[in-house]
C-alpha cells in the first residue's frame, strides 16, 4: 500500500487568534474545519511526525514519518518509513526551494533521483488537461503537491471538506487526555453517486447503490469519517475511517492516522534553515538526474486507470482498498 502523506499537523493557540477565543469559537463542524484550514494556510513553519495505521483481518500495518514545511522558502521534507513483514522501506523527498531529491530505500537497495523545481513546474504545465478533464486535473496536481510535501495537511483536509457532509460535533478525549472536538462525516450525495451509483433503468449488472445500502458490497471501503480537532487550538490530532470489514457487517475501524504536536519555530539562521531540506552531501553527490514528467505521466496513468475502474465497477462486486476514495495522495 502506498504510504501517503496523510500528515495532519497540530499548531499552537497563538495562531488561532481572537476569532477562535474560547468565547467565540464556533462549534458547527464546517466552521471548525474552515478554521482549521485557514490556520494551516497561515503557518510560517511546520515540523510534525505522524503514524498511519491500516487495520486488516489478522494484520495491522503501520507507517510512520516526519514532515517539515517552510512556505516562505517553498521548501519541504517528507519522510515515511514502512515495514511489511521483514522488509523495511523508506521514502524521503527533500526540496530546498530550488532542487528536489527523491530517496527510496527498499531493504538493502537505495535509489536517489533529483530534478529542479523549475522542471517540475514545467512538467506540470504540460499535463494533458483535455484528456483528464478539470476534476481529475485538480486531483493530479493536488496529489503531486501532497507527495512533494508542499501542502502539508491542507490537501487531505480540503478533500474531506469537498467530499463529505459533516453532521455534528461531539466532545471527546485522546489517549493522552487532551480534549478534542470530534467531527463525524459521511460521503456527500454527489460523491456517493460516483462511488456507488444507482442502476439506471434498463441497464444490466448489479445495482451498486443497493450493494452499498445492504452492505453486501464495497467491503473495506470507508463510510464514516471521524476527525478529531484539539479543543483549544483547532489543530487536527487524529483522523479515522470506519466501514464494514465483512459483508453485512458493522462498521469497524479501517484506517487511523495520529499526529504529534509540531515545532513551529524555524532555525534562527537562514543557512541552518536551508540545511534542513537538503539530504546528506554523499546522497547529493550520488543522485541521478530524473525527468519529472515521467513521475507525472505515471500518476496520470494511475488516475485514469482508477477512473476507468470506477466507471466499470458495475461488472463486478467492488472490494476496494480502504484508502482508495482518498487517493492523492
Amino acid at each position: 500500500m502506498r504510504c501517503l502523506p496523510f500528515v495532519l499537523p497540530t499548531f499552537l493557540a497563538v495562531l488561532v487568534g481572537s476569532a477562535y477565543s474560547t468565547q467565540e469559537r464556533p462549534v458547527e463542524p464546517v466552521s471548525l474545519l474552515d478554521g482549521c484550514l485557514d490556520n494551516l494556510a497561515k503557518l510560517p513553519w511546520l515540523e510534525t511526525s505522524f503514524r498511519h495505521h491500516v487495520f486488516a483481518r489478522n494484520r495491522h500495518y503501520i507507517s510512520e514519518g516526519k514532515h517539515i514545511l517552510d512556505p516562505e522558502m517553498k521548501a519541504s521534507l517528507y519522510a515515511c518509513r514502512v515495514k511489511v513483514g521483514n522488509s523495511p522501506g523508506e521514502l524521503r523527498i527533500h526540496c530546498d526551494g530550488q532542487r528536489i531529491w527523491r530517496i527510496l530505500e527498499n531493504g538493502p537497495g537505495r535509489e536517489i533521483r533529483t530534478y529542479t523545481l523549475a522542471k517540475l513546474l514545467e512538467a506540470r504545465n504540460q499535463i494533458d488537461k483535455t484528456l483528464l478533464g478539470p476534476e481529475l486535473t485538480v486531483q493530479l496536481l493536488r496529489d503531486d503537491d501532497a507527495e512533494h510535501g508542499f501542502l502539508g495537511p491542507r490537501g487531505i483536509l480540503a478533500e474531506l471538506k469537498e467530499k463529505l457532509v459533516w453532521s455534528g460535533v461531539k466532545a471527546g478525549q485522546l489517549a493522552d487526555g487532551s480534549p478534542v472536538y470530534v467531527l463525524e462525516g459521511e460521503w456527500s450525495k454527489a460523491f456517493l453517486d460516483r462511488l456507488a451509483p444507482p442502476r439506471k433503468e434498463g441497464s444490466s449488472g448489479p445495482d451498486l447503490r443497493e450493494l452499498w445500502t445492504k452492505r453486501t458490497g464495497f467491503i473495506r471501503v470507508p463510510r464514516l469519517c471521524r476527525l478529531q480537532l484539539d479543543k483549544e487550538t483547532l489543530f487536527p490530532r487524529r483522523i479515522e475511517w470506519w466501514g464494514p470489514a465483512v459483508p453485512e457487517g458493522p462498521d469497524e475501524l479501517l484506517v487511523a492516522v495520529e499526529y504529534e504536536k509540531p515545532v513551529l519555530s524555524p532555525p534562527a539562521s537562514l543557512e541552518d534553515r536551508a540545511k534542513v531540506f537538503r539530504p546528506s552531501d554523499a546522497e547529493i553527490e550520488s543522485a541521478q538526474e530524473l525527468d519529472p514528467s515521467v513521475i507525472l505521466q505515471t500518476r496520470e496513468q494511475n488516475i485514469l486507470r482508477l477512473s476507468r475502474q470506477e466507471a466499470e465497477a458495475s461488472r463486478d462486486q467492488p472490494t476496494l482498498d480502504p484508502t482508495a476514495p482518498l487517493r492523492r495522495p
